[in-house]
């Protein structure tokens, strides 16, 4: 069987056997034996049971700063194109 399965399922299976009180490399163990290569790494079996252990009581991403996903879009794309067309020598740098 071909099962598409996302982090948050293989975070559920991790909790689940954090609550099973089975250790990390023992849950790494049954995730590979079922899933392969599929399966999470050891490192993030271990990370899920740091954040269990610490009270961590979601599955979900939490949210995370950094450069939004959509900087590439229309808008941006003719403001670099009217740069570029009125300024055919223009660097990086000066804008």
């Amino acid at each position: 069987m071909d099962l598409h399965l996302e982090r948050r399922d293989f975070r559920a299976m991790i909790f689940y056997d954090f609550m099973r009180k089975l250790s990390p490399k023992e849950s790494h163990i049954q995730l590979q034996d079922t899933f392969g290569e599929k399966s999470p790494s050891l490192a993030t079996v271990y990370n899920w049971y740091g954040e269990f252990n610490r009270g961590r009581k979601t599955l979900s991403d939490e949210m995370r700063s950094g450069r939004p996903a959509d900087a590439v879009n229309p808008e941006n794309i003719q403001k670099v194109k009217k740069i570029i067309k009125n300024e055919r020598r223009i660097i990086i740098d000066e804008k």
